[in-house]
């Protein structure tokens, strides 16, 4: 953070709002948002707290005063003023709306996506998916303590069962062809679940679990943040073109035995995908023991090949599933 503020007092950043970044390590997580030109703000996440950032600005009350909970541009609220987007009249500053598109905050585009994570994750709150702003929270406690496989889910969620869901369980269509604005949906490229260990050595500590193309249609490979590379076809594009294939096989139009295809093949494409993921959850603690026992070169080889050695798993599994789904 402290580099981000000395980046962004210095040298900026091009056009308005420019964009959302999160920043974490193993003791402490932050959010970023760009606002315009040098104006920034950042809020560390509370260590109890989940946070969501669904295409729009979400920061909203801030006190820089608190430099272990937020940082920013220290004329922030004089610079709204100017501009004609706050007057202090109207009561305390909202960065958010002050400097936010506030159709966007507004639209249903994103507040049914933030909303759907909530619901997932505590759903004991029950937000409304309508979510008005007045009432929107920007960090909230979950019901219970997240799991890498709770926010897997998060980003493979389509609002199953809710009044969200048009599909009706899938019977009438993909959820990606509705005209409700999923988490996962037909435009997303990627998911990522990082995990982040401090009672591991750092080699060993931290994962970026990665699915590639749409998470529903894929499975989450654990790729260790120390490794030297990748096998070619995930550098290389020919894995994610695989595992796209198995999406766009899910939500291409037709039936099969009277049932839309993404009805009809989810489970397949879900159980292989499931097992491989039990299998590669069981084995995580006597691969990291493995990895513990041995240091330096030899450590960071060991994580390489593991790493390669389940991404080939993976891509061949989505290879069969294209076999499997005519």
């Amino acid at each position: 953070i402290d580099y981000f503020e000395q980046m962004a007092n210095t040298r900026g950043f091009y056009g308005d709002a420019a964009g959302s970044f999160a920043f974490a390590d193993d003791k402490a997580a932050w959010v970023v948002e760009v606002l315009s030109g040098h104006h920034w703000v950042a809020a560390r996440v509370p260590d109890n707290a989940f946070y969501e950032q669904p295409n729009m600005l979400r920061i909203r009350t801030i006190d820089l005063s608190q430099r272990n909970k937020f940082r920013g541009s220290a004329d922030l609220e004089q610079f709204a003023i100017s501009l004609g987007r706050y007057n202090p009249s109207s009561g305390p500053f909202d960065v958010a709306w002050a400097f936010g598109n506030r159709n966007k905050l507004q639209d249903a585009y994103n507040t049914h996506r933030l909303w759907g994570a909530l619901h997932v994750v505590a759903p004991s709150l029950s937000y409304d998916p309508t979510m008005p702003y007045e009432s929107r929270p920007v960090f909230v406690t979950p019901d219970q303590l997240l799991t890498r496989q709770t926010i897997a889910g998060v980003l493979r969620y389509h609002y199953e069962g809710t009044l969200l869901d048009l599909t009706e369980g899938y019977a009438l269509s993909s959820p990606h062809a509705t005209s409700e604005r999923t988490i996962c949906y037909s435009t997303t490229d990627y998911g990522v679940v990082f995990q982040m260990r401090d009672w591991l050595p750092d080699p060993v500590g931290g994962i970026a679990w990665t699915a590639l193309s749409r998470p529903c249609s894929s499975a989450f490979v654990p790729v260790y943040g120390s490794v030297t590379q990748l096998p070619a076809s995930w550098t290389k594009k020919a894995a994610y073109n695989d595992f796209r294939a198995v999406a766009d096989s899910l939500d291409a139009t037709g039936t099969v035995g009277g049932m839309i295809r993404y009805k009809y093949y989810t489970p397949l494409v879900r159980g292989t995908y499931g097992c491989f993921e039990a299998a590669t959850a069981a084995a995580q603690p006597c691969v990291e023991s493995i990895a513990c026992a041995l240091s330096g070169a030899a450590r960071i080889g060991f994580l390489t090949d593991y790493t390669a050695q389940r991404a080939v798993e993976a891509r061949g599994l989505a290879q069969d599933l294209i076999g499997q789904m005519p």
